[in-house]
């Protein structure tokens, strides 16, 4: 930015100030616009000191004119502390903290909780599930151990005819009239799907379900489970020297009963025969459902299952076109102590298959969980027992759950 350039004589001078002083200092006579400044004239004895160092709270100050001053100074001695009062320093640390500081704390302590509840919360969880596995586990009689590698298994779809069951028990049933409520498969077929190993993986899975469609057909009793894809492992037990492949899983549980099945009695009802009744379109019946029912299988590979051909009269053709499962299997369903509660609702037999009926009856199954818990809180304790031990504990026990037990030759 450039400045215009001007003339050094068209700057007008400042004025000038003169200030004269009398020589005479007696001289007292001075207008008030005479331009002079005369000085009041100071007898002797008339002590004169500056201003900053007078203690006198009072005192005429000499000016240049003639008029007289007096100045009142204020020590600031003489005032009370108490007029004025200094603020107070805060006593405690939150006090001090700034209204920033102090809603970050509050929300570091609120994350702080949080995080402690998630973490006991899945403690809990954790040790839950280890419980449960442990029960599980001990149930079968058996202990795994690390898995081995005994070669390939043959894949593709079999039949698994499943017979009279090893072991049935309904004693989780508190009421005699319910025990019905809880039963194993028999005279039936299931079909076992051996999958092959995913891409870049070498796990085996497994599918385990009913026979093809019968055109609807509806049986008396237990459905055959619906266990979704779940991995096969080979492991070692201690009950068999030779290792097995084995998988475990859960499933829903479901039971078809009669309308008249859950009628109030004080004996237990019998199981019903081999062959199942059917139920025809617009019957009214009793789905009893077992959530999360334990599910577990064991394939033997050294031994040879029986080749003859199934007997169940009751399959379908194509079932009976299927091949049947080469090797001896177990399965075993478990009701989980503690788990969800089972019960039954009335439906109705329709066109697409079971609808829910107007009424919406629906009973929960009285469960005693005492003889499950102390058989858990047994199996708790001889977990580092020998196996002998461990079975005694389920032996004693056993009796107090709902239990099948397949052996599929």
């Amino acid at each position: 930015m450039h400045l215009p350039r001007r003339s050094v004589k068209s700057i007008q001078p400042l004025p000038s100030i003169y200030t004269a002083f009398p020589v005479n200092n007696e001289d007292n006579n001075s207008s008030e616009h005479s331009g002079k400044c005369l000085i009041r004239h100071i007898e002797d004895g008339i002590e004169v000191v500056p201003l900053e160092m007078s203690n006198v709270l009072s005192a005429p100050i000499l000016s240049p004119d003639q008029a007289e001053k007096e100045l009142f100074i204020i020590s600031q001695e003489g005032t009370s502390p108490s007029d004025k009062p200094l603020p107070r320093l805060p006593k405690t640390l939150w006090a001090r903290l700034s209204i920033k500081q102090r809603i970050l704390a509050l929300v570091g302590v609120q994350l702080a909780l949080l995080l402690t509840i998630g973490l006991s919360l899945l403690a809990a969880k954790q040790r839950v599930s280890s419980s449960d596995l442990s029960v599980r586990t001990e149930s079968t009689n058996d202990t795994l151990s690390t898995a081995q590698d005994m070669g390939p298994i043959p894949r593709g779809p079999f039949a698994v005819p499943i017979q009279l069951p090893q072991q049935q028990s309904s004693a989780c049933l508190s009421r005699t009239n319910e025990s019905v409520a809880w039963q194993c498969a028999s005279d039936t077929t299931f079909q076992l799907n051996i999958l092959p190993s995913p891409m870049h993986s070498n796990m085996t899975m497994i599918t385990l379900g009913s026979a093809p469609a019968t055109n609807g057909t509806l049986y008396h009793g237990h459905q055959a489970p619906n266990v979704s894809p779940t991995e096969l492992r080979a492991v070692s037990t201690s009950s068999d020297s030779d290792p097995v492949y084995h998988f475990r899983t859960s499933y829903d549980r479901i039971v078809l009963l009669k309308q008249s099945d859950l009628t109030p009695s004080d004996k237990p009802r019998a199981q019903p025969a081999m062959r199942h009744p059917t139920f025809e379109q617009g019957e009214t019946l009793w789905r009893c459902v077992w959530n999360q029912t334990m599910i577990e299988g064991y394939i033997y590979p050294k031994q040879r299952a029986t080749t003859n051909n199934m007997s169940n009269s009751t399959a379908p053709a194509m079932v009976q076109e299927l091949p049947k499962m080469p090797h001896v299997l177990k399965i075993v369903e478990q009701r989980v102590p503690n788990g969800r509660q089972p019960y039954c609702e009335k439906v109705r037999v329709g066109e697409a298959g079971l609808v829910g009926t107007s009424s919406g009856e629906r009973v929960v199954l009285s469960v005693a969980e005492t003889g499950t818990e102390a058989v858990a809180k047994a199996l708790s304790r001889k977990v580092r027992g020998n196996v002998r031990d461990r079975r005694q504990v389920v032996d004693s026990g056993g009796s107090a759950n709902c239990r099948c037990q397949w052996m599929v030759q």
